[in-house]
């Protein structure tokens, strides 16, 4: 049998200033990646960025799958860690905001019984 886990997603669009951009947020994240990186995210020194932000960036990379953001120049801007550290602070704020929300809107199971 050729099954394949289904991967959830759901594009998600940005208002004001970034009307027209959007993303992509992965509705099925592997849980253990997740609590993995969400653990280490609670218990990193608040204090301390470089406790804070690869684990955030962790997260970022395993809920957004895609999206249409460009830099100054218009050049894409990758989904990726480094992609994630181009983005000015807002959008990463307004990113985190709009993945969340759609991530905790999902029944927790779909198609049981």
């Amino acid at each position: 049998m050729d099954r394949k886990l289904p991967v959830r997603t759901k594009t998600v669009e940005l208002d004001g200033d970034y009307a027209g951009w959007e993303m992509t947020v992965r509705l099925n994240v592997p849980f253990g990646d997740f609590v993995e990186n969400l653990g280490k995210l609670q218990s990193a020194k608040t204090n301390k960025l470089s406790d804070i932000l690869p684990p955030m960036y962790r997260l970022l990379e395993l809920l957004i799958s895609q999206w249409n953001f460009v830099d100054e120049k218009g050049n894409a801007i990758p989904v990726t860690k480094e992609g994630f550290a181009k983005l000015p602070m807002d959008l990463v704020t307004i990113a985190i905001s709009k993945a969340t929300e759609v991530v905790g809107q999902v029944p927790l199971v779909s198609g049981g019984s």
